[in-house]
């Protein structure tokens, strides 16, 4: 999926479709394995192979009032449930993370029951991370990391530590953020600067009234 070179503003934004395919097979493989295997009994027993033994098991139980086609019926629909607790178990680990940008700060959300929301504003951001494991390469995932002026240190072993803000995140999603991001605390650093310098000149010029008021 190709994104938008910049991202909107005050819409929050989640971490692609590629994430969610791979959180939905790490997450739900086996949950999709037994849909798969409810679902080709039912094929069997109405189509295939198993509709000769499934027909002679149930004529030996006629008090059970089952037929061949009850039965495959019931195994579909224990597939598709399996199917279904998948996507909505994906869908949970899926929406554990958003995150959306406004004019001063970019503001990262993680959680469901407990929710934890951090606010970085542009300004404090000095670099953004993308790492790229072997395994998120075959998906075009990454992980992604925002540095503040606090973060940085020169103990490697904090930084090994340090753990990723977004953890799985779509690559080419994580690319539009990070380009974003730092051009937002570019510009946010040099209007800072600018602020900066006319404040000191605005000093500079009551100084100078307060002493001519003297001097008078």
């Amino acid at each position: 999926m190709d994104y938008p070179q910049h991202l909107e503003l005050e819409k929050k934004h989640k971490r692609g479709r590629r994430t969610f395919l791979f959180i939905f097979i790490h997450k739900c493989w086996w949950l999709t394995l037994l849909g798969i295997g409810f679902v080709y009994l039912a094929w069997a027993i109405y189509w295939g192979t198993l509709q000769q033994q499934a027909a002679t098991f149930l004529a030996a139980h006629p008090t059970w009032y089952v037929t061949t086609g009850m039965l495959a019926e019931w195994f579909l629909l224990v597939g598709i449930s399996f199917f279904l607790v998948a996507y909505l178990r994906a869908n949970v680990f899926y929406r554990k993370y958003k995150f959306f940008l406004d004019e001063y700060a970019v503001h990262l959300r993680s959680g469901l029951f407990y929710i934890r929301e951090t606010t970085i504003p542009y300004h404090q951001i000095s670099n953004v991370h993308i790492a790229r494991p072997y395994h998120y390469r075959l998906f075009g995932l990454a992980q992604l990391d925002i540095v503040t002026a606090a973060d940085r240190s020169d103990d490697r072993a904090d930084r090994s530590a340090k753990k990723f803000l977004m953890p799985i995140i779509d690559l080419s999603l994580a690319r539009v953020l990070s380009r974003q991001l730092l051009e937002n605390a570019a510009r946010s650093r040099r209007y800072g600067s600018i602020a900066s310098e006319q404040d000191d000149e605005d000093v500079e010029d009551t100084e100078e009234d307060e002493e001519e008021n003297v001097e008078e």
